[in-house]
């Protein structure tokens, strides 16, 4: 019997709705590697370029407060000439939008809190913070989805071309054409995100184990 090739039979279609789980742990490795050490500065109109603060360290967790989603806490050392070198921390709790059509999660709402020892660098930095260090924050905390998805296909789609062994005697390969994400949901301490995919995919069982059954005791058998 001629073996039939994933694109020449639409049997193999495969649509799959995947829930995945990314912890708030791996989330938080990438943003502090891609944060940690930035200098936030803004230029003016006269084209001067004035340097806020430096991030030492950003971490985040679910937030306490019901009408948001995330918390992050940004420690920084301040750069300007009122307050040199001085270290702060702001707490920033988010409220996360996702638009599925756009593929495009983004911040919809915050609230900014400002901590440090000095109770006029912290009105200070509040209003410096609400005004500047948001508006940077905020584009960092903006992810493309779909662009990142689009990059993994052809990764996913080289790892299915060998067979797959998904448990002892079975074998999944395929292709994966497309997949989005339907909606992302912040848990405890996780993202739970909705995968749909669509592709081709193939299950072979090349051998079949039955589990080994005791016989049951019968008188008759004595």
């Amino acid at each position: 019997m001629e073996k039939e090739t994933l694109d020449a039979s639409s049997a193999n279609n495969v649509i799959l709705s995947l829930p995945v789980n990314i912890t708030y742990t791996a989330l938080g490795e990438m943003i502090r590697e891609k944060s940690t050490g930035e200098i936030i500065k803004v230029e003016n109109d006269d084209g001067k370029v004035t340097s806020y603060a430096q991030i030492l360290d950003v971490s985040f967790q679910q937030s306490r407060e019901v009408k948001y989603d995330l918390v992050f806490d940004i420690q920084f050392k301040t750069l300007t000439t009122v307050f040199k070198n001085k270290v702060a921390r702001v707490l920033l709790d988010v409220s996360l939008d996702y638009d599925a059509i756009k593929q495009v999660i983004r911040v919809k709402d915050y609230r900014l809190d400002v901590k440090s020892n000095n109770w006029l660098m912290n009105n200070s930095l509040e209003a410096v913070a609400n005004k500047i260090i948001y508006g940077k924050l905020k584009k960092k905390m903006q992810f493309d989805l779909k662009q990142e998805i689009e990059k993994r296909i052809p990764e996913i789609n080289q790892k299915l071309e060998n067979p797959l062994e998904i448990m002892q005697g079975v074998n999944l390969f395929g292709q994966v054409d497309s997949f989005s994400v339907g909606a992302i949901i912040p848990k405890a301490d996780h993202f739970l995100v909705l995968l749909n995919l669509n592709g081709n995919a193939v299950v072979d069982v090349e051998r079949i184990i039955f589990p080994k059954t005791k016989p049951e005791f019968s008188p008759e058998n004595q």
